[in-house]
């Protein structure tokens, strides 16, 4: 049986009220972050599409992707973890949220 994991998302979904997401939503929702901060359609992004590498994201996009997971995703990001392993991709953001939620 394959391991599924939940993450509550803060208001950003239901105001006043976390909302359980499933991965395929986690996902949907970390790719429309970045087609909405890029300007780019969201159907050209793909799991394991290189966010600054490709272009789609400077400093200044992984500053605000940051505030975004914070918030949307209820975790605490240290200095420590923000090296580009840990945000390269959305499968490489997926896999760290999992980790911050183990």
């Amino acid at each position: 049986m394959a391991k599924v994991t939940t993450f509550f998302i803060a208001s950003h979904f239901e105001p006043n009220q976390p909302a359980m997401i499933q991965l395929n939503e986690a996902r949907h929702t970390l790719k429309k972050f970045i087609a909405d901060t890029s300007f780019i359609d969201i159907e050209k992004i793909k799991d394991d599409s290189f966010l600054f590498r490709d272009g789609l994201f400077d400093s200044m996009g992984l500053m605000s992707l940051i505030t975004f997971l914070e918030d949307s995703f209820e975790v605490q990001i240290k200095d420590t973890e923000l090296v580009e392993e840990n945000f390269e991709s959305v499968n490489a953001i997926y896999s760290f949220l999992e980790r911050k939620k183990q």
